[in-house]
């Protein structure tokens, strides 16, 4: 009877001590990105500096968790580039807007020559606001004259590039419209005086953290360990002249076509406190092109 008294409590003691050393130690999932980790990163007076990886020395990485993906005799020629993060300029019309990139507004054959493109990072996730085109006037072929009055066009809803928290297997999805509207003239259409004309730009995104691991990468002895992002995209134009559709000689004059869209499809390398790490473009199996940070 001694005996049989002191089991019962040992035997619970053994079971509870079991179940409190399981409960401690989940298995490992890879790391949390979260808001913090991309503001340390995409914020005014911080540059970025992607160097190009020869495309014809990478396949497309594989997917999953504990993953290992090694670029680092992978290293192409090409010159790099720099992204330089600005401040959000007053009276904007973005008013969470944390950043800003410069660059050429394009409407596919037609460019702008100067522009601003606004994200905010916040709790919830990393957005894409809009544009602002600048104030300038385009003279193209046949006196026609394409304006823009330095207007803002946002997004709505505004897109969202990453969703936060980001961890292993998370998906999300955005469809976003943004109308850009210009000042046309085109004589030999009848157009002699300004008339507006909207680009109606529809985004799609679908995302999927799809992998988990160790980054090797060119001009580093040590691996970053990341997440893996695959991403498809999709941009489909629209064009009108006033309230109506685009004639389609004015659009074909224009190098433009209505209905047009582009679909990339990529992988994204995300680390801790350094944002994207490597990209790999590709299509169908094929690698377009890809890049790394430096």
């Amino acid at each position: 009877m001694f005996f049989k008294k002191l089991t019962i409590p040992v035997l619970c003691l053994t079971l509870a001590l079991a179940s409190c050393k399981k409960d401690e130690t989940p298995a490992y999932n890879g790391i949390e990105l979260k808001a913090d980790d991309f503001r340390a990163v995409y914020a005014p007076n911080k540059t970025l500096t992607f160097g190009y990886l020869d495309k014809t020395k990478i396949s497309l990485p594989a997917e999953g968790a504990n993953q290992t993906w090694d670029y680092r005799n992978a290293k192409s020629s090409a010159a790099p580039y720099t992204d330089s993060f600005k401040d959000v300029p007053a009276n904007s019309g973005f008013n969470s807007a944390t950043y800003i990139l410069e660059g050429f507004p394009s409407l596919g054959a037609v460019s702008f020559a100067s522009g601003q493109y606004f994200y905010e990072v916040s709790d919830a996730g990393w957005f894409s606001l809009g544009t602002k085109v600048l104030a300038q006037t385009l003279n193209l072929p046949n006196n026609v004259t394409l304006a823009s009055t330095g207007n803002s066009f946002a997004y709505s809803p505004k897109v969202q590039l990453h969703k936060f928290p980001m961890v292993y297997q998370s998906t999300y999805s955005s469809t976003s419209v943004v109308n850009e509207v210009y000042m046309l003239t085109a004589p030999a259409l009848g157009l002699t005086s300004a008339t507006p004309a909207t680009r109606k730009l529809t985004s799609e995104i679908n995302s999927v953290v799809t992998g988990w691991g160790k980054l090797y990468l060119p001009d580093a002895t040590e691996p970053i360990e990341v997440l893996q992002v695959r991403v498809s995209e999709k941009s489909t134009n629209n064009y009108l002249l006033g309230t109506s559709p685009a004639p389609a000689q004015l659009l074909t004059g224009l190098g433009l076509t209505e209905g047009s869209s582009i679909n990339p499809t990529y992988y994204s390398f995300y680390a801790k406190n350094k944002g994207k790490v490597a990209e790999v473009i590709y299509n169908g199996t094929t690698v377009s092109y890809a890049l790394y940070q430096k």
